[in-house]
């Protein structure tokens, strides 16, 4: 649920993000273009990590360069910043509790009706969108935009770090 929130609610943040450093539209749009592009090359390269070891932690180091990308964010003093930030923390992050993480997780899990997990699988990537721009709006609301996203980072470390300790990476 929360990789499903990163690109969903990148508009709820660009809002602010637009405000406090001015950049164009098509820099703004950046970030996630960054991600992608990140994303691209490293699936492969973590992907083939992830067969060959504990995908219990490799989803809890995601689940911290989540929260620690959030945080990071909320101490940009340039746009550039957030760029970084985005190529470096939560791409590789999204990489790793996103769909690859989890594909992989529910191959080693499921040999009949693959199709029917990984499809409830998605939907909690999707629903993640929907219940994260609910908090995100919420916090922004409430605070400035630099202490909503270190809330945000504590939220996203008490949702996806104790779910990633529950990872049973193979059915007995």
């Amino acid at each position: 649920a929360a990789a499903g929130m990163i690109a969903s609610t990148y508009s709820l943040i660009a809002v602010p993000l637009a405000n406090e450093f001015k950049p164009s539209r098509a820099v703004l749009a950046l970030s996630m273009t960054v991600m992608s592009g990140v994303c691209v090359i490293l699936s492969p390269l973590l992907g083939n990590l992830m067969d060959r070891t504990s995908l219990k932690r490799l989803m809890i180091g995601g689940a911290l360069l989540l929260a620690a990308g959030y945080a990071a964010i909320s101490f940009a003093t340039t746009f550039v910043h957030v760029l970084i930030v985005f190529g470096l923390l939560i791409a590789p992050a999204n990489v790793l509790i996103g769909p690859v993480g989890v594909t992989v997780l529910l191959t080693r899990w499921f040999s009949h009706k693959r199709g029917r997990a990984m499809g409830i699988a998605i939907a909690g990537i999707a629903f993640g969108g929907f219940v994260f721009s609910a908090i995100i709006q919420g916090l922004l609301d409430s605070h400035q935009w630099r202490e909503a996203l270190r809330l945000l980072s504590v939220v996203l470390l008490c949702w996806t770090v104790p779910a990633a300790f529950l990872i049973i990476e193979r059915p007995s």
